[in-house]
């Protein structure tokens, strides 16, 4: 029945690539989900480049029309780019490291995840992944304390007034916003131990 369901959305999707193939990302990120190997990445880097094209789009009208004049919420943000990234990476990593050049195109994927957010936890946490394969753990380790601490304590803040029942200032950004996926927690956890960071 899953294998039905995921037959039947990439169908979905393939349409949607075949009727529209200039416009909208989301159907090429989700193709890139459903697929492994360079597939994946061919879908994840089509949906990069729409996403470039209407976050450049977006910037220029900004700046012709001034902020004021914009959606509240663009279509595409720098963190969507900076996570299409990630996913880019994370393949090389795993599914294609064996392939000529994988290391290059792995890392060459999170600088550019970086350039996009460098705040985003998940291209933090790849780069120190990333470092610790290749014997860079120094290195590793400080991209890995950068990527807990932009969101351990805001999480850790939460469930501090959830326990006090105290209310949450509105002013700041929703802890499951910045939370990382439960995967990648896991991943975070593992890569402490091997850092040796057990005080964090």
């Amino acid at each position: 029945m899953k294998e039905l369901r995921s037959l039947t959305a990439a169908y979905v999707f393939l349409k949607a690539v075949e009727l529209s193939p200039e416009e909208g990302h989301s159907k090429y990120m989700y193709l890139g989900q459903i697929h492994t190997g360079m597939e994946a990445v061919q879908y994840f880097s089509k949906g990069l480049e729409v996403m470039l094209i209407v976050l450049d789009k977006q910037t220029q009208e900004a700046s012709d029309m001034g902020a004021a004049a914009m959606p509240s919420e663009p279509s595409v943000t720098v963190k969507d780019v900076s996570v299409a990234f990630c996913s880019i990476a994370e393949i090389f990593f795993t599914d294609l490291c064996m392939e000529e050049g994988a290391a290059g195109r792995c890392k060459e994927a999170i600088e550019k995840a970086l350039h996009y957010d460098q705040h985003n936890p998940e291209a933090l946490q790849l780069m120190a992944s990333y470092l610790f394969s290749v014997e860079k753990s120094e290195e590793g380790r400080d991209y890995l304390i950068k990527s807990v601490s932009s969101w351990l304590p805001s999480l850790q803040k939460k469930e501090k007034s959830l326990a006090s029942s105290e209310q949450p200032d509105e002013e700041e950004e929703p802890a499951q916003t910045i939370v990382p996926p439960y995967e990648s927690r896991i991943m975070t956890a593992k890569l402490l131990i091997e850092a040796e960071e057990f005080e964090v």
